[in-house]
């Protein structure tokens, strides 16, 4: 298994991929039978993440910070970021705060789940 500073790496490089808008580099961070569970949906396979990753470029979906990552478990890597997108816009937000944690199968992401992050300063948090 890789060292903790090796997977933080590879998600740092995949998220700069995603940036870039790079879809063959994407692909190749995933597994052949990768798992994206986003909002309602899985997207399965190589074709499945293909898939997601048109619709988040189509929507012009932008990292605008990572807040924190960490290591979890021993092959798991937690990503706290703040993101924009054209879809946001839509229903007048201007960012989104969530949480992505891939899971990994040796150098690649097998999984990636994404959730959102709620939170009113001071009171609460989910």
């Amino acid at each position: 298994m890789m060292s903790e500073t090796d997977l933080m790496a590879v998600v740092r490089d995949y998220l700069a991929a995603m940036e870039n808008r790079d879809m063959e580099a994407c692909l190749a961070f995933f597994t052949d039978d990768a798992e994206i569970d986003f909002q309602e949906g899985r997207f399965v396979g190589q074709e499945g993440v293909r898939e997601w990753h048109e619709d988040r470029f189509l929507a012009d979906l932008r990292l605008l910070e990572i807040e924190e990552m960490r290591r979890e478990e021993t092959d798991r890597v937690v990503v706290d970021v703040v993101v924009a997108s054209e879809a946001l816009r839509v229903w007048r937000m201007d960012r989104l705060a969530g949480t992505v944690t891939f899971a990994f199968r040796g150098d690649k992401i097998q999984e990636a789940t994404f959730g959102l992050r709620m939170y009113n300063e001071g009171l609460w948090q989910v």
